[in-house]
């Protein structure tokens, strides 16, 4: 696994995922377990990925996962053990994603019995390997964490918000003219307080910026 060197550790402004999906197998006593590892934006999208490989994989004794979305207060996880023994196979898996300090993740680790009971003990150790496999597998990623915002200005005051807008590295998500003009945009988290000052300040404080967030 590639990971992000020393001097690219992220910061509030960051977070860390991983770069594709990625796939390994290993084997323990006879059982199979293929593991895969995905980046995800949503829960909605987790969801969808783990229907997909449940079906890709009726015939597989268990399938368990484990994912994570967000940062901070706002995080969002869940980890199934899907039949096996409680907390033998969604936490381990969890534990593996949180080990890296990873988000929007999800990893599914699809078990084929062998004939072989493994132990509570033992099958934390397998579906913790698994987990690990597949993400050494992939790289890791630092992606910035950005800020969706409405801004509402005059018509005169629109030449002002963007090119303030362009200074902070943000982009333009959607754009309504009416009486006023409306443009809904994402800025850098790092940015966000300079944007919001600088417009307000351009505009002499009529403008209005929202967070969206």
């Amino acid at each position: 696994m590639k990971e992000p060197s020393d001097a690219e550790s992220p910061d509030a402004s960051y977070y860390l995922t991983v770069r594709n999906e990625s796939v390994a197998e290993i084997r323990v006593k006879g059982s199979k377990f293929l593991s895969f590892c995905l980046p995800v934006r949503s829960t909605q999208e987790c969801s969808r990925q783990i229907a997909s490989l449940q079906k890709r994989y009726s015939d597989a004794t268990h399938v368990c996962f484990a994912y994570q979305i967000g940062t901070g207060d706002g995080a969002e996880y869940r980890s199934s053990d899907a039949g096996e023994p409680a907390g033998s196979a969604g936490q381990p898996i969890l534990n593996v994603i949180r080990s890296k300090g990873l988000t929007n993740v999800l990893i599914v680790v699809v078990r084929y019995f062998g004939g072989t009971k493994l132990g509570i003990g033992g099958l934390i150790r397998a579906y913790s390997e698994a987990a690990a496999a597949a993400l050494q597998k992939n790289e890791v990623i630092r992606v910035e964490q950005k800020v969706a915002a409405r801004v509402v200005c005059q018509y005169a005051e629109i030449g002002s918000v963007l090119r303030i807008l362009s200074g902070s590295r943000g982009t333009v998500v959607e754009q309504n003219y009416g009486e006023t003009v409306e443009v809904v945009v994402r800025v850098p988290l790092r940015e966000w307080e300079h944007f919001s000052s600088a417009v307000k300040d351009a505009t002499a404080g009529k403008a209005r910026v929202i967070s969206l967030d």
